[in-house]
């Protein structure tokens, strides 16, 4: 091994530490952060030698994903039902109390 060889090897190791560290702290000063995901580096062999940084990837758990997305859509889907359906009695009540009900809101339903 020769030794530029040597310290490219050192060097990209350092690099590679250094962008971990800051993965690692980033981590930790968003620990309670709402919504944070935990972030960590994915590392390779580099082409000749040495570590190569591929990126930062999040950390996740695709089934919770999902589930919170559907969770999300069947409230959307229940908020616009309710003001579909509620509609109606708002506006007789309206009728009653002042001669100028309010105007219809937009509300497009699928």
């Amino acid at each position: 091994m020769t030794l530029s060889l040597a310290l490219n090897n050192a060097l990209s190791g350092l690099q590679a530490n250094t962008r971990q560290a800051e993965v690692i702290s980033t981590n930790v000063a968003n620990a309670l952060t709402e919504g944070f995901g935990r972030r960590g580096l994915s590392l390779s062999p580099g082409a000749i030698s040495g570590v190569r940084v591929d990126g930062v990837v999040r950390a996740s758990a695709p089934a919770l994903t999902e589930a919170r997305r559907f969770a999300d859509a069947s409230a959307s889907a229940a908020s616009v039902l309710s003001d579909a359906f509620t509609w109606p009695l708002q506006r007789m009540i309206w009728t009653r109390l002042w001669p100028q009900p309010p105007t219809r809101p937009k509300v497009l339903l699928f």
